[in-house]
């Protein structure tokens, strides 16, 4: 005679894959997670939040240029200028042709009223611009 049995998973078994489900979906990584709350928070003129998410993304990510040129900005909008100047520094160390870098230092330089450094930067910023776009194109 041949018999079906049922398979029932033991209940601790089963409580462990629902606990483990419910712990780790969705929660991604925790570096690129806090440098999208932080590009965020920088939208919104919420500086002082934006400071704290993009520190700790360049902490959990100190080879993202992205994440430090958002820090950058995050400083800049704080009024951390000296704080901004490194960061938008440390991302064009990264990524040379990054032009959002070089756009934001420009800028930064502009409202500490050093024109030169500013024009340097807007230029580099608009040969970087213009090779991406030749780039995507080709």
């Amino acid at each position: 005679m041949v018999t079906i049995k049922k398979l029932v998973a033991p209940l601790p078994a089963l409580l462990l894959t629902v606990f483990g489900l419910l712990l780790f979906n969705g929660c991604g990584q925790p570096g690129p997670r806090a440098l999208l709350q932080g590009e965020r928070l920088v939208r919104e003129g919420n500086f002082a939040q934006a400071v704290q998410r993009l520190e700790l993304a360049t902490h959990l990510m100190p080879k993202e240029a992205r994440a430090w040129n958002h820090l950058g900005l995050a400083y800049h909008g704080a009024g951390r200028f000296g704080d901004a100047m490194k960061a938008y520094q440390q991302s064009l160390a990264l990524d040379r042709n990054l032009a959002a870098g070089h756009f934001n230092l420009g800028s930064l330089y502009l409202d500490q009223s050093n024109l030169p450094m500013a024009v340097l930067e807007f230029t580099v910023f608009g040969k970087s611009a213009q090779t991406q776009r030749t780039a995507t194109v080709k």
